[in-house]
């Protein structure tokens, strides 16, 4: 919830000429490229801690799959300390997954599309197999090869289940709090990073078990 939050409320500031973006100048004493700059690396930062918390989130989902009774716990402080050693190969393996989905695209746009769609699944890979940056891509190309369509097919539907209402819920709740009173406005933006969030992770964990509906499928 804190990062989807953190995130929103930059996004608040993203404007070169928009007003928040002179109240940030003038608090800070920074010139706009500096401040730029700042803004930027905060992002960077904010990504890994999402990542560390995608991490978590896959961890969870993994025991919930090996276990669905419930008898393989762990503490919500083991499993964040587990979630950290993951967001270096996550973060370094979404890169060089948009190094070759770019790479595809130069080419043609749809082949380029299609590797993005086989390697959804690089993420949950990494936690519950243990292979990491091109290994994690290759098994999941391996995994999706065959069921491309029908793996997309429940992405968009999950998408649109889980990310439309919260999308549509948070943008009221920031228009009303722009239109009735501009004060609560921070509150509407915490608000609907907590909603985004927690469709996150909904879909993180729908990934997780799409992924073992797969594995059931390539075992068969």
């Amino acid at each position: 919830m804190l990062p989807s939050g953190i995130t929103l409320m930059l996004s608040e500031f993203a404007g070169k000429n928009s007003a928040s973006f002179q109240w940030m100048i003038y608090v800070t004493g920074l010139a706009p490229t500096p401040l730029i700059a700042l803004l930027l690396l905060i992002n960077i930062g904010i990504g890994l801690w999402i990542l560390w918390g995608t991490a978590c989130i896959l961890l969870v989902g993994e025991r919930i799959v090996k276990s669905p009774a419930g008898r393989n716990r762990s503490s919500f402080a083991s499993v964040r300390r587990q979630g950290m050693h993951y967001v270096i190969p996550l973060f370094l393996t979404n890169i060089l997954r948009d190094i070759f989905t770019l790479l595809w695209m130069l080419l043609l746009i749809i082949p380029g599309i299609i590797y993005k769609i086989r390697t959804s699944f690089y993420a949950v890979i990494i936690i519950c197999e243990g292979k990491e940056y091109r290994e994690s891509l290759q098994r999941s190309k391996e995994l999706v090869h065959g069921h491309t369509w029908q793996v997309l097919w429940y992405f968009i539907v999950a998408g649109l289940l889980l990310f439309l209402p919260s999308m549509a819920l948070s943008g009221f709740l920031v228009e009303a709090a722009r239109t009735f009173d501009p004060r609560t406005v921070p509150t509407a933006i915490v608000a609907s990073g907590a909603l985004l969030a927690l469709s996150t992770m909904l879909f993180q964990l729908t990934t997780v078990q799409i992924y073992k509906a797969l594995k059931s499928l390539t075992k068969s």
